[in-house]
Protein backbone atom coordinates (compact mmCIF):
# COMPACT_ATOMS: atom_id res chain seq x y z
CA UNK A 1 0.00 0.00 0.00
CA UNK A 2 1.30 3.14 -0.83
CA UNK A 3 0.87 6.76 0.68
CA UNK A 4 -0.94 8.76 -1.87
CA UNK A 5 0.60 12.47 -0.28
CA UNK A 6 4.83 10.99 -0.47
CA UNK A 7 4.56 8.13 -2.54
CA UNK A 8 6.00 5.91 -0.01
CA UNK A 9 5.10 2.53 1.40
CA UNK A 10 4.41 1.34 4.78
CA UNK A 11 7.93 -0.54 4.85
CA UNK A 12 9.85 2.50 3.19
CA UNK A 13 7.78 5.02 6.29
CA UNK A 14 9.07 1.99 8.49
CA UNK A 15 12.94 2.00 7.39
CA UNK A 16 12.90 6.03 7.96
CA UNK A 17 11.62 5.83 11.01
CA UNK A 18 13.89 2.96 12.29
CA UNK A 19 16.55 5.02 10.69
CA UNK A 20 15.73 8.27 12.14
CA UNK A 21 15.62 5.83 15.67
CA UNK A 22 19.08 4.42 14.93
CA UNK A 23 20.37 8.35 14.07
CA UNK A 24 18.76 9.57 17.18
CA UNK A 25 20.30 7.30 20.13
CA UNK A 26 23.84 7.66 18.30
CA UNK A 27 23.56 11.15 18.56
CA UNK A 28 21.75 10.95 22.25
CA UNK A 29 24.97 8.41 22.98
CA UNK A 30 27.46 10.79 21.39
CA UNK A 31 26.27 13.68 23.80
CA UNK A 32 26.22 11.55 26.78
CA UNK A 33 29.86 10.57 26.23
CA UNK A 34 30.97 13.89 25.54
CA UNK A 35 29.00 15.11 28.54
CA UNK A 36 31.19 12.57 31.00
CA UNK A 37 33.98 13.76 29.20
CA UNK A 38 33.40 17.13 30.17
CA UNK A 39 32.38 16.51 33.81
CA UNK A 40 35.28 14.24 34.37
CA UNK A 41 37.65 16.90 32.98
CA UNK A 42 36.13 19.59 35.35
CA UNK A 43 36.15 17.11 38.28
CA UNK A 44 39.95 16.88 37.42
CA UNK A 45 40.10 20.44 37.06
CA UNK A 46 38.50 21.03 40.46
CA UNK A 47 40.74 18.68 42.04
CA UNK A 48 43.47 19.83 40.93
CA UNK A 49 42.55 23.60 42.29
CA UNK A 50 41.60 22.21 45.18
CA UNK A 51 45.15 20.41 45.95
CA UNK A 52 46.74 23.66 45.01
CA UNK A 53 45.33 25.67 47.21
CA UNK A 54 45.60 23.03 49.90
CA UNK A 55 49.14 23.16 49.42
CA UNK A 56 49.31 26.89 49.48
CA UNK A 57 47.65 27.14 52.33
CA UNK A 58 49.53 24.39 54.46
CA UNK A 59 53.10 26.96 52.92
CA UNK A 60 51.08 29.95 54.62
CA UNK A 61 50.37 28.38 57.57
CA UNK A 62 54.40 27.47 57.83
CA UNK A 63 55.61 30.87 57.03
CA UNK A 64 53.03 32.51 59.97
CA UNK A 65 54.04 29.43 61.81
CA UNK A 66 57.99 30.50 61.48
CA UNK A 67 57.28 34.10 61.42
CA UNK A 68 55.55 34.24 64.80
CA UNK A 69 57.98 31.61 66.52
CA UNK A 70 60.78 34.06 65.70
CA UNK A 71 58.84 36.75 66.83
CA UNK A 72 58.62 35.21 70.12
CA UNK A 73 62.04 34.13 70.39
CA UNK A 74 62.81 37.72 69.33
CA UNK A 75 61.13 38.68 71.98
CA UNK A 76 62.09 37.13 74.89
CA UNK A 77 65.55 38.10 74.19
CA UNK A 78 64.94 41.58 74.35
CA UNK A 79 62.87 40.56 77.68
CA UNK A 80 65.84 39.21 78.96
CA UNK A 81 68.41 42.01 77.86
CA UNK A 82 66.03 44.33 79.15
CA UNK A 83 63.84 43.63 81.95
CA UNK A 84 63.50 46.75 83.25
CA UNK A 85 62.62 48.56 80.34
CA UNK A 86 59.93 45.27 79.56
CA UNK A 87 58.52 45.99 82.71
CA UNK A 88 57.66 49.56 82.20
CA UNK A 89 56.43 48.77 79.35
CA UNK A 90 54.37 46.30 80.61
CA UNK A 91 52.83 48.21 83.51
CA UNK A 92 52.44 51.23 80.44
CA UNK A 93 50.36 48.90 78.65
CA UNK A 94 48.17 47.63 81.79
CA UNK A 95 47.66 51.57 82.92
CA UNK A 96 46.13 52.44 79.67
CA UNK A 97 44.08 49.31 79.95
CA UNK A 98 42.72 50.23 83.16
CA UNK A 99 42.05 53.63 82.48
CA UNK A 100 40.03 52.35 79.17
CA UNK A 101 37.91 49.90 81.21
CA UNK A 102 37.43 52.77 83.76
CA UNK A 103 35.72 54.64 81.65
CA UNK A 104 33.26 52.84 80.16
Amino acid sequence: MTNSTSGMNREDLRQAAETAKETARKGIHAAKETLNEGYETARDKLHEGYDYAREQLHHAYDTARERGSEAIDSLESTIREHPLAALAVAAGVGVVIGLMMRSR
